[in-house]
């Protein structure tokens, strides 16, 4: 059959077109992903699109491939799959998988803590990683040793010593973190620096709001930069010194 010439747009239609040529495809898709978070829709939505990408058989979908909604009072929900992939991609970033590996490129890790950090896998699955259920920006990195208090709490018989020389990171801080523009979460407290200074750079992470370095053995002044981290909302150095 074909369309009537005359025939008005659908709505579909017109946010297709608008979606492609407005040019703010990035401000409409954070404002649909707040508006399923605040109507907790995000695991379904999240579910839907997994199912919609693993039916096409394939990782990347374009802006086009919008999936239609229907519910069964008939309102129909539009979105893009950017809702459950930022990058249009069904595993983690790539560009921050890379910033990533760069910054465990720079560390010692003696007990090997890090060796499923590896380029074939979803670094959003990567021990340590947390990511944005919507977005696959990385948002969290927990890499903390164990405190004296809490090794003996599971080791009662344990010697910490070997324990804290066996595991904890040693080396540089890589200014690939830069590359992590979400990072909101970053610990890396009981480990051992060895005297090295905190970067400066990381007074550029805008979007940090948690800093945790106690006893991570950082040397030398606290940098002036860190001033910038106006989102900034905890922040413990203690004994990292």
């Amino acid at each position: 059959m074909q369309e009537d010439p005359g025939k008005e747009p659908t709505l579909q239609e017109i946010i297709n077109i608008k979606l492609i040529e407005s040019g703010e495809k990035e401000r409409l898709m954070e404002l649909l992903r707040e508006r399923l978070i605040e109507c907790g829709w995000k695991d379904e939505m999240k579910a839907l699109c997994r199912a919609f990408i693993k039916k096409k058989g394939r990782s990347n979908v374009t802006v086009d491939d919008l999936v239609h909604v229907i519910t069964p009072k008939g309102r129909a929900t539009v979105f893009s799959l950017g809702l459950c992939h930022g990058s249009f991609n069904a595993g983690c970033i790539e560009s921050e998988r890379e910033a990533l590996l760069q910054f465990k490129h720079g560390l010692k890790d003696p007990s090997n803590r890090l060796s499923s950090w590896d380029r074939d896998a979803d670094c959003c699955e990567w021990p340590g990683v947390i990511c944005d259920n919507l977005t696959n920006h990385v948002l969290e990195l927990h890499l903390r040793t164990l405190s004296k208090d809490e090794y003996y709490a599971f080791n009662a018989n344990g010697d910490y010593d070997e324990y804290w020389e066996r595991s904890t990171f040693r080396g540089k801080i890589s200014q690939s973190l830069l590359n992590l523009k979400h990072l909101k979460y970053l610990d890396l407290s009981n480990n051992n620096f060895e005297g090295i200074h905190i970067p400066k750079f990381l007074g550029s992470m805008k979007s940090l709001r948690y800093l945790k370095f106690s006893g991570a053995g950082f040397g030398g002044m606290i940098p002036h930069q860190l001033g910038n981290l106006s989102n900034l909302q905890y922040l413990n150095l203690e004994g990292g010194y």
